[in-house]
């Protein structure tokens, strides 16, 4: 075993006499201040000011931490037992109810639903579970409450609303989401830069021949990349030309599933906003459902936000202001907070967003996203610098790379949302 550990000890003994290894995370945490890139901002340590208008302040980073030992993560995922389950057609009188596929969420023996109908939200009917089938029917007992067999409506909803049980009941609840285990690959992101002799003995193309400022320019685009695959990456695994394996990891916005918030959305809300948006729609249909799935310790939301969003928001809070006088209108005050059921959402403005879409807010809680950078065995690959220490014998350039291997975990995706597609506010 010692001679295992070993053998690492002396590959990082290699790699210190041949390169020169910078830790670099505070220039990329300038970058990220510099360039509005809001989640490497988050990644570093910036949370928002919590008095409106003051921008930021450096506090311990707002994103966990945690080193990733293997070539991916591995996490539970958590939820609280609100799944909807769907009918399958309309039923009458019957207590047997067919379940749309994939909609069946192991639903817990004596829990009561109420039935929803789909266009009006109106409570058909409260049905009690008496049997777990195990398949998409579920046996039921009707008119819980008094009422009458009301004709359930194809595609009517069944919303948990308690779990009962007899005074002599030995069944044990079952869980209406069971944990399940949730992975992402980590990813290699690597920016070179070099410079020949004679591209430093001569004077071309301005400050180009100076290797800082190469370096610095190099930076900027490795930063840039870093929090635009923190947000959009997609994973997968393959082989690139040279037959080595490439791996690719998700970003938060393809981890994000149940609240989706765009132009023709079915998922997570009934319909989707078409292009325009409204301060009531954003306020009381997307933050505020997502306030009812925020972890009871949670109250901060994060949410990394567009040009076009943060406009939105500006306009609005501007609408709000009456006791302000005219010389004292700053332009452009950007609103840091908004308080929407006890609980504080900071919008953050991010450039890779901006670019992807200006009509798009990413939401999460504060300690929903863990940042995995892979550090072990004596090698820490979380921001690095290398530089070559002395040129390749026989060549005759100088350079190095900017490097980064990591991953993210979304543990409380039930407490996330995505909006995307706003053309336009009002």
């Amino acid at each position: 075993m010692a001679e295992y550990h070993s053998s690492y000890e002396n590959i990082v003994k290699t790699i210190g006499r041949d390169l020169l290894v910078e830790d670099i995370n505070p220039a990329v945490q300038f970058v990220a201040d510099q360039s509005g890139l809001g989640m490497l901002k988050l990644l570093g340590g910036i949370v928002p000011n919590a008095k409106v208008g003051t921008g930021f302040k450096t506090q311990p980073p707002m994103i966990r931490t945690r080193n990733l030992k293997s070539i991916e993560a591995k996490w539970i995922k958590q939820a609280v037992p609100e799944r909807d389950m769907v009918l399958d057609g309309a039923h009458t009188t019957e207590t047997t109810l067919a379940i749309t596929t994939a909609t069946y969420p192991r639903a817990a023996v004596g829990g009561t639903y109420d039935l929803i109908h789909p266009s009006t939200g109106v409570i058909q009917e409260t049905v009690y579970l008496k049997t777990e089938a195990g398949s998409d029917n579920i046996t039921v007992q009707r008119n819980v409450g008094g009422t009458t067999n009301a004709v359930l409506a194809a595609s009517s909803i069944l919303k948990n609303r308690s779990h009962i049980v007899s005074d002599y009941s030995t069944r044990q609840k079952v869980h209406d989401i069971d944990p399940t285990t949730e992975t992402n690959n980590s990813e290699t992101i690597r920016v070179d830069w070099d410079i020949t002799l004679k591209g430093l003995a001569v004077e071309e193309y301005g400050d180009l021949n100076n290797p800082e400022t190469i370096k610095r320019r190099k930076l900027y685009e490795f930063s840039k990349h870093i929090n635009f695959d923190a947000l959009f990456g997609v994973k997968d695994s393959f082989l690139d030309a040279d037959n080595n394996r490439i791996q690719t990891m998700n970003g938060l916005t393809k981890m994000i599933t149940t609240h989706l918030y765009q132009s023709g959305a079915t998922s997570g809300f009934p319909t989707g906003h078409g292009a325009a948006l409204t301060e009531t729609k954003y306020r009381n249909t997307f933050l505020r459902k997502l306030t009812r799935f925020m972890p009871e310790d949670q109250n901060d939301m994060l949410i990394l936000i567009g040009g076009l969003m943060e406009e939105a928001i500006d306009t609005w809070f501007a609408a709000r202001i009456t006791n302000v006088k005219q010389d004292e209108l700053i332009l452009g005050w950007n609103v840091a907070t908004i308080m929407v059921n006890g609980k504080r959402f900071h919008h953050i403005f991010d450039a890779s967003v901006d670019g992807y879409d200006p009509g798009m807010a990413i939401a999460f809680p504060k300690d929903a996203v863990t940042y995995r950078p892979t550090v072990n065995n004596g090698i820490n690959l979380d921001k690095k610098h290398y530089e070559v220490r002395s040129m390749t014998q026989g060549g005759t350039k100088l350079g190095g790379f900017f490097m980064v291997d990591f991953t993210l975990e979304l543990g409380w995706e039930q407490g996330c949302g995505v909006m995307s597609g706003v053309t336009s506010y009002s």
